[in-house]
């Protein structure tokens, strides 16, 4: 088995692999280096923003760090309020909250089973493959690892092709939004007019903060089809089985034109809500992903990767109240198009 192992990544994916590690009794202690990127560990991007605003687009009940331990998040956050319900959606620092804790508890769990964590705030460089093992560099520093783990979750964010260098330098294109968000007074003078290339949650993410902080701008957002995400019910629909058939059928014809016309079926079929039908697959999707061949993701990629991000992670009703306000008071547009250049 490996003894020592590198994990690569500061947020929750991260922060779920430490704590499963650091929970199991092994032969050996484990040596664990956790290069965090720099960031708050365990919150990571998505769980670090401070803003009442940004809400978890899952219910409190389902948002447990591990499949033993359904109520784990639920019960950390009705410690502090009793009233708070298992549908509710939360903000989503609430969650960076719960991270946090449940590593300190891992931490204390591992020194009791001898293992040992070194907590990293560096980003990796390279990964280099040894006989032995992996060593991962960072700077001019070394370190040998028998494995290392990428839990990287999103990818750093990039410029589009057709941005021009006096775009990037001017500072008016942002590449990251979460730097602006963290601090959007730097923008002197605030802004009139703001462009959102995006109508994913974190183009939504960014809509509720700025409209806040600059309640003069007016903003237009862009994307190929025009639409945001859709949006929860404000009461939990319950599957009307636990999709069992579904799943099986699925994994029996690995295609995604099959797999979206039994999507259609089992809906036609349950008579049920769409949102039921697509939740009770969440479980099962790593598995479903693993059985498609190359050429099949490739399809999904292109053609149907929008569509099912659209449905599958939906907006809290109340965020998509706020955005729909935007709307009516003029001051958000959207478009339908593509960016082909960016320049001032």
């Amino acid at each position: 088995m490996f003894r020592r192992v590198a994990i690569i990544g500061g947020g929750a994916a991260a922060a779920t692999l430490l704590s499963e590690l650091l929970e199991r009794e092994s032969p050996q202690p484990l040596q664990l280096d956790w290069f965090t990127g720099g960031d708050t560990p365990a919150r990571g991007v998505a769980y670090g923003t401070t803003s009442e605003r940004h809400l978890l687009n899952v219910r409190a009940a389902s948002m447990s760090m591990f499949a033993g331990k359904p109520r784990g998040f639920l019960d950390f956050v009705q410690r502090d309020d009793p009233a708070i319900a298992g549908t509710d959606f939360l903000p989503r620092r609430r969650y960076g909250d719960y991270l946090e804790a449940e590593v300190a508890r891992a931490l204390q769990q591992g020194k009791a089973h001898g293992h040992h964590v070194n907590i990293l705030p560096f980003a990796v460089d390279a990964l280099v493959p040894e006989r032995d093992g992996v060593t991962v560099i960072h700077g001019e520093e070394s370190h040998p690892a028998d494995a290392a783990v990428l839990a990287l979750g999103a990818l750093p964010p990039q410029p589009l092709a057709g941005v021009s260098a006096a775009a990037l330098a001017s500072g008016r294109y942002v590449v990251d939004p979460w730097r602006l968000l963290a601090n959007p007074g730097a923008l002197q003078p605030p802004p009139r007019k703001v462009v959102l290339i995006g109508l994913g949650l974190t183009a939504v993410d960014v809509l509720l903060e700025l409209s806040a902080q600059w309640p003069q701008a007016e903003f237009v957002a862009i994307s190929s089809h025009g639409r945001f995400p859709e949006a929860h019910l404000h009461a939990a629909a319950a599957p009307a089985d636990d999709g069992a058939a579904l799943v099986e059928a699925m994994r029996d014809a690995p295609e995604i034109r099959r797999w979206m016309r039994l999507l259609r079926e089992a809906i036609a079929q349950q008579g049920t809500e769409w949102r039921a039908v697509v939740d009770s697959l969440r479980p099962h999707l790593p598995g479903l992903w693993a059985e498609l061949s190359p050429e099949q993701r490739a399809r999904f990629m292109r053609h149907a990767r929008w569509a099912w991000e659209r449905v599958r992670h939906r907006m809290p009703p109340q965020v998509r109240e706020a955005i729909a306000a935007l709307e009516r008071d003029g001051r958000l547009q959207r478009r339908r198009g593509r960016v082909h250049a960016v320049d001032v």
